[in-house]
């Protein structure tokens, strides 16, 4: 084998192994969609009636909206131990993700719901898909504290890209009963 077809070789090995990432990416866009549950960190299990005392109506509404690419706002502060509806509002023409795996495992998740798509039984994404001009909404307890980092992205961890926000879940405050929730 001389060197030209050394290099055929190479640059073959080179056209099938992007063959083959472009497939995986594309079925990992198709599972998406499904929001299979993340592999890569371990989420918490709600303890037992954890959600049977909770009134989602009265629970503090959290916004997000996108738009062109855009995701405001971009720091979103929680405390533990109470539930949150959050709404992620895509206005743009492509779909977008929520994308936090860390985020998610801090979370004791109660349901999750895209418009036009129903119900998900997922309780641990690794993030939320939401469609263009759609709505995606997630009711949740927020149980560890901590900061985490969110992107419009369908890897797993956001490694080497900039983040989008930030996630605070900071510990309940001392009065925590004297204040709303």
């Amino acid at each position: 084998m001389g060197k030209r077809d050394e290099g055929m070789a190479f640059q073959r090995g080179s056209i099938w192994r992007s063959a083959v990432l472009a497939a995986a990416m594309a079925v990992g866009a198709c599972a998406e969609v499904r929001r299979i549950p993340s592999p890569y960190v371990s989420c918490g299990i709600a303890p037992p009636g954890a959600f049977e005392a909770v009134d989602w109506d009265a629970a503090r509404r959290v916004r997000v909206s996108i738009r062109h690419g855009e995701f405001k706002p971009s720091l979103i502060r929680l405390y533990q131990g109470r539930p949150y509806v959050m709404q992620i509002e895509n206005r743009d023409r492509a779909s977008r993700r929520f994308q936090s795996s860390d985020f998610f495992a801090a979370l004791f998740i109660h349901s999750v719901v895209t418009e036009g798509y129903g119900r998900s039984s997922v309780t641990c994404p690794a993030g939320l898909w939401v469609p263009p001009g759609g709505v995606t909404e997630v009711r949740f307890i927020a149980a560890r504290d901590g900061r985490y980092e969110y992107a419009d992205t369908f890897f797993p961890f956001n490694i080497g890209t900039i983040p989008e926000g930030i996630v605070h879940i900071e510990q309940a405050p001392v009065l925590a009963a004297l204040m709303s929730p």
